[in-house]
């Protein structure tokens, strides 16, 4: 069966579509490897390899964006325990950074090389993506029911250990 105009121009967007689909998955890992160093929990990733299992085949449709946003999701899974090869990859950076603050000292800007070093690790120990799906906020208003995260102290919890000694009545 000949394949019209329309239906070629749908299989090329298609394939447009997986290869940049492809590359932001690549963008995502190579930004884990690179800040990890810095990151305190480790991400769930094969070895230097993509999850081509969330990748749709170029013969099927194009996900909607709320499934692209659950495979994204379902890439950042809980944090693993730290192996050999971080504790020595850890030892390295930290070898770098302190060779490299030796050297700005010699330059006489060991001072401005150690504010500029906390701000970048400030920042790469920040989220500075969109957050996970039903995710809880921090602020309750932002929640569903305005629900609380475990932790939170409020009037009422206050009152109830002052007056109470913490039991409830």
């Amino acid at each position: 069966m000949p394949i019209n105009e329309a239906e070629k121009k749908l299989l090329e967007y298609r394939l447009k579509k997986e290869r940049e689909e492809r590359r932001e998955l690549l963008k995502v890992k190579l930004k884990s490897m690179l800040t990890s160093p810095w990151r305190k929990k480790h991400e769930k990733t094969e070895d230097n390899e993509l999850d081509t299992s969330l990748l749709p085949s170029p013969a099927s449709s194009i996900p909607e964006s709320e499934e692209v946003e659950d495979n994204l999701s379902d890439c950042e899974a809980s944090p693993q325990p730290l192996t050999v090869f971080d504790y020595i990859q850890y030892v390295l950076w930290f070898i770098l950074w302190v060779t490299v603050y030796a050297i700005f000292i010699k330059l006489e800007f060991g001072v401005i090389y150690l504010i500029v070093s906390g701000l970048v690790g400030m920042y790469l120990n920040t989220r500075t993506g969109p957050k996970k799906k039903n995710e809880i906020s921090a602020y309750s208003v932002f929640n569903k029911n305005c629900e609380k995260i475990g932790g939170t102290l409020d009037g009422e919890k206050m009152t109830q250990q002052m007056l109470y000694g913490g039991f409830v009545r």
